[in-house]
């Protein structure tokens, strides 16, 4: 086994070597080790692609990420679909949707012109990445999509302090599996308690 906390695209120095002793384990010695990640990472099937297809690792290379296992994410690719489809949908109150110069997002406003949401979308591959969430002018949400397009992560923001609260993370189905909650000390959000949800 091979435990580091996130193999992206721009890699350091360790995750150089992490890869690098890979190749030595499946080509030297015949043996295919596993690579386990434990940071959560909402592009992880995308860097895991990456991975394959520049041969850093082998298709044949058992890659488990702690959140994605709770959350079944699928590493195929097969399962994309549509953004949004398993996120709770609140435009009950847009009057107005601006589309963001260069196409890099949508802003939704109210008829009294506050934003409510503002949906930043990847301008590459037209996949939304996040929907900001506000309330009387300040952030108080960001949802967080996978690679796959599935609903990820949901930060809880306290509007006052721009602190994280909590963190909700969910399955490909659209129901909790992971929950984070935080406190504030000396003006900064600190882990507190983690919840493993059952279905």
């Amino acid at each position: 086994f091979f435990l580091y906390l996130a193999i992206k695209k721009k890699r350091n120095g360790i995750a150089r070597a992490l890869l690098t002793r890979t190749e030595v384990f499946r080509h030297k010695l015949g043996i295919e080790p596993v690579i386990v990640t434990a940071d959560y990472d909402r592009e992880l099937v995308e860097h895991y692609h990456y991975l394959v297809k520049n041969q850093y690792i082998s298709e044949q290379t058992p890659y488990l990420n702690m959140y994605a296992d709770f959350q079944g994410t699928d590493f195929s690719g097969s399962s994309l679909h549509a953004a949004g489809s398993n996120s709770p949908d609140g435009n009950d109150d847009v009057a107005e949707v601006e589309v963001v110069s260069g196409g890099g997002g949508r802003k939704f406003w109210t008829e009294e012109r506050q934003l409510i949401k503002y949906e930043i979308i990847d301008p590459i591959s037209g996949r939304l990445r996040f929907i900001n969430l506000f309330a009387n002018k300040k952030i108080v949400g960001r949802l967080h999509y996978d690679s796959n397009g599935f609903l990820s992560r949901k930060e809880y923001i306290e509007p006052e302090s721009g602190l994280k609260v909590s963190d909700t993370y969910f399955r490909v189905d659209g129901t909790p599996v992971i929950e984070k909650h935080f406190y504030r000390k000396n003006d900064r959000a600190v882990l507190g308690t983690i919840y493993i949800l059952d279905r």
